[in-house]
């Protein structure tokens, strides 16, 4: 019966370890992916302030054709 009992503890930590350890690798994908995404964002906000801006100013090609 001892031995059955052992089995049973081992059998069960094995199957903790793998699950704690998914879970963080789930975590830190879900954080990388979130921070991307973060990113892309203020990227695209950067480029929508430079493109407003380059609307904004006269073109100086233009100007220096007349």
């Amino acid at each position: 019966m001892k031995s059955k009992k052992v089995e049973s503890e081992k059998v069960e930590s094995r199957g903790e370890k793998p699950s704690a350890k998914k879970s963080r690798v789930s975590f830190r994908i879900e954080f990388l992916y979130i921070y991307k995404k973060e990113q892309i964002f203020k990227n695209k906000q950067k480029l929508c302030q430079s493109l407003h801006t380059i609307a904004l100013t006269p073109n100086p090609h233009k100007m220096s054709l007349n």
